[in-house]
C-alpha cells in the first residue's frame, strides 16, 4: 500500500500527539520531503517560536482511520480490543 506524510504544526495548548489540533501544511510522498518542507519554514514568524511543536504522521493511501469511533468526551480515537487472528490481518495490511 502506499504511504503519503502529513505535515503538521501542533498548536501551542495541544500535545503534540492529540489530533487535530493543529496547522496541516503539506501531504507528501515521502517522509524526507516533509522534513525539506520543515527546513524551508522553519524561520518563518510564528514556526521559529515553537520549534519543537512538528509532527509528520504517515498514513496509508485507501485506508479507513479511526473505525472503532471516537470517545465523544475526549475525541480520542477509541480501538476495541481484537483477537489474535483479526490481529494478524490487520498487521499484515499495515506497511
Amino acid at each position: 500500500m502506499t504511504s503519503v506524510y502529513i505535515l503538521y504544526h501542533i498548536n501551542e495548548h495541544c500535545e503534540p500527539d492529540e489530533h487535530h489540533h493543529g496547522k496541516r501544511l503539506g501531504l507528501f510522498s515521502t517522509a524526507e520531503k516533509a522534513r525539506e518542507a520543515i527546513r524551508q519554514i522553519r524561520d518563518a514568524e510564528g514556526f521559529r517560536d515553537y520549534p519543537e511543536r512538528w509532527s509528520i504522521r504517515r498514513r496509508t493511501m485507501d485506508k479507513t482511520s479511526w473505525t472503532d469511533g471516537f470517545d465523544i468526551a475526549t475525541h480520542r480515537k477509541i480501538e476495541k480490543k481484537r483477537n489474535a487472528s483479526e490481529e494478524a490481518v490487520r498487521s499484515s495490511n499495515d506497511p
